[in-house]
């Protein structure tokens, strides 16, 4: 293989490495929770009764954040990825690497592990899933929506002070008059 030289690079104690812009930085993904997608996908025995919709994205994000049950957003995914991408995960996630690369250049590497209230990624979801619904084709929102959606489903494993979502709140507040009935017992 013959590379351009202005796309290699070397670091300090490494070797030659491209560095094309905008091939992705799949470094950046939050891998464990594309591998929980994975193995959703894995254990899927049949293909969906229905595609990608308004109604299909509303219904499913309003019971995923009255619940907490992450199975809707895998559903929102799958459906998402055979309509946009004809179910080509593989492609999908190639296209999710390129808006993480991006994420990393406009603000920095891992910025948004820092944390982001939930309530802003499924506004984002909603935002990109609803202009590509209305027509929108350039892949920057299909990108977005599915950035979104992983960033959420990190988000909730891994910084839950920044889960400010419904189900959330019912169980901050179920747990505080759950002390509050324990500690007039013991009084």
């Amino acid at each position: 293989m013959n590379y351009q030289s202005e796309t290699l690079s070397s670091f300090s104690g490494e070797g030659p490495h491209d560095i094309t812009e905008l091939k992705g930085r799949c470094d950046l993904m939050p891998l464990e929770t594309i591998a929980e997608f994975s193995r959703y996908l894995s254990s899927v025995t049949e293909p969906p009764k229905e595609s990608f919709s308004g109604e299909v994205l509303f219904k499913y994000l309003n019971d995923f954040t009255g619940s907490g049950n992450k199975i809707f957003i895998h559903y929102i995914l799958e459906l998402f990825i055979g309509t946009f991408y004809g179910g080509n995960v593989g492609t999908a996630l190639l296209g999710l690497a390129v808006h993480f690369e991006q994420d990393a250049q406009l603000y920095s590497e891992r910025s948004w592990e820092a944390g982001i209230y939930c309530h802003h990624y499924i506004n984002g979801a909603l935002r990109h899933g609803l202009k590509l619904l209305r027509g929108d084709q350039d892949s920057v929102q299909a990108r977005a929506f599915m950035w979104n959606l992983f960033c959420l489903l990190w988000t909730i494993d891994n910084r839950p002070q920044f889960n400010d979502l419904k189900y959330a709140q019912a169980d901050v507040t179920n747990s505080l008059v759950s002390a509050d009935t324990t500690q007039e017992v013991e009084e």
